[in-house]
This record gives structure tokens, sequence and C-alpha cells, in this order.
């Protein structure tokens, strides 16, 4: 299958039409973070790189239920994915820390 010009220009149209709603990716980025720590707590004996392999699938279903093409969808999910990680390195461990010295 050849790319004709015509198809380049619709994949470039879809490229220049992504849109970064920031709002919409931190809190999407948190939500998974809660919803995967949430998850964690009923299953305790799951090692730690089946979270870390189940985390990619939950952004990229987040990302697609938020709509638009296939690059917003991808373009969304791997900030999903950043944006999930900074929250867990600044938001849960923090948080695990102050309870650890309360203790």
């Amino acid at each position: 299958m050849e790319c004709t010009s015509r198809d380049a220009k619709i994949i470039r149209e879809e490229i220049m039409n992504i849109r970064i709603d920031w709002i919409y990716l931190l809190a999407a980025a948190f939500g998974t973070v809660g919803e995967i720590e949430y998850t964690k707590g009923f299953v305790k004996t799951v090692p730690s790189w089946i979270w870390r392999a189940i985390l990619p699938v939950v952004c990229i279903g987040v990302a697609a239920a938020a709509g638009g093409g296939l690059y917003q969808i991808a373009t969304n999910a791997v900030l999903i994915l950043a944006l999930s990680q900074l929250c867990y390195e600044a938001i849960i461990k923090a948080i695990k820390k102050k309870i650890e010295a309360i203790k």
C-alpha cells in the first residue's frame, strides 16, 4: 500500500490539530495513579513489575475515552503516562514518607 499525497495531507492535518489540554491530562494522570494505588490495596501479592505493565494500558484507555483521532489519543496517552509517573513521585511517595515519619 502506497502513501499518496492525499494520505500525507490528511495525516499532517490530523497531527496539526492535536490539542493539549493540561488540566485534563493532570486530572487523568492523578486519577490513573489513584486508581492503581486503590487497586493495590486489594491485591497485595502482585509483584511491582505488574503494576508498571498495567499503567501504560490504563493510560491508553483513559486517553481513548477522551476521544480524538489516533494521534491525539497517542499523544494524550504518552503525556498521561509521563505525568502519572511525576504524580506518583511527587504525591504518593511524599505522603508515604510523611506517614512513615509519623509512625
